[in-house]
This record gives structure tokens, sequence and C-alpha cells, in this order.
């Protein structure tokens, strides 16, 4: 009895190690930095306009998944652009697309300007938000969306262009990305 006993209190404490202490992610890459820097030098070749969308989470744990997208090299007069994704454990990719609404949300960031948004009372602290960068011609648009935010400035354009963007974005078959 003494001796399986013993061998209890040896398998416990060797398998308790095993699970103390924060669970090991891989290290991510800040998805959001690296488009900064990649934003940076697409506008020194003097490549406009950028088009940015974050996907990213305040308060969340270490590991959680965030994804940039950024829409670059696009053709005048045209839906016709690049779309570089960054994620935080990939590296980046691009892919070609020809339907992205780019004069539209060009046109549409114009209004954005003028419009300010609505900041509700009960603004969290922790969970998802929507990032929105447009740089065009030395001018710099960039608002963030939570779920409260949105809430209170239903209808406004700087909304409706998320909503554009995302539905856009989500829309994408998996298989491109490949």
């Amino acid at each position: 009895m003494k001796r399986v006993i013993i061998l209890c209190i040896i398998l416990s404490s060797a398998s308790c190690r095993y699970f103390v202490g924060d669970p090991e992610y891989p290290a991510p890459n800040t998805s959001r930095e690296d488009a900064f820097v990649f934003m940076d030098s697409l506008q020194k070749e003097g490549i406009q306009p950028l088009i940015g969308y974050f996907r990213g989470c305040s308060g969340c744990i270490n590991g959680t998944q965030t994804s940039f997208y950024l829409f670059h090299s696009i053709v005048q007069n045209t839906n016709s652009c690049q779309l570089t994704l960054f994620t935080n454990y990939d590296k980046p990719k691009t892919i070609k697309i020809f339907s992205f609404p780019a004069q539209y949300i060009i046109r549409t960031s114009e209004t954005l300007v003028s419009d300010k948004l609505i900041i509700s009372e009960s603004d969290y602290r922790h969970g998802r938000y929507d990032q929105i960068i447009i740089l065009n011609e030395g001018n710099t648009i960039d608002y963030s969306l939570n779920s409260t935010k949105t809430l209170a400035n239903e209808g406004t354009n700087h909304v409706l262009l998320c909503d554009k963007i995302k539905s856009y974005l989500f829309g994408l078959p998996d298989h491109r990305w490949n």
C-alpha cells in the first residue's frame, strides 16, 4: 500500500509541472505593425490610395488572432487592385482582385472628414473592434469601431463603409489565399 501511495505522489508531481504557468503560444508577429511598415514603403514609392482594415481585439489574451487587410496598387478608374493579408501567425499573402469598390470608398472617405462619430457612454474596454485607415493624396482617415460605437452610429458613413469593406473581405473564398 505504501508503494502505491508513493507511486501516486510521484506521478502527480511529475504531471503537475506540465500544467503550471501560462500556456506557451508561438511568438506572434504584429500584423498591424508589419502592415504599417509595408504601407510606409508603398507611400514612399508613391502608391496611393491605400485602404486598410484591421480586425483587432482589445483586452484579449495573448495569442488572439488579428488580421490586417491592405488594399493597394489600385488601378485608377477601375475596381482592380492588390490585397495583402497580414496576420500575427503567417507571412503576408497578396492576391489580385478585380471587383473591389475602391473608387466608391475614396469618394465616401471624403465625407468622413466632416462626419463625427458619437462616442457611446457604455464604451467597453474589452472585445473585438474594427479599424479603417485610408491614405489618399496626403490625407489620412483613421477610425475604430467596436460593437457599442457601431450601434450608436448606425447608418453613418463610418459604419456603412466599414460594413461594406467587411462584407467584401469575408465574402472572399478561402481558396483565394492559398
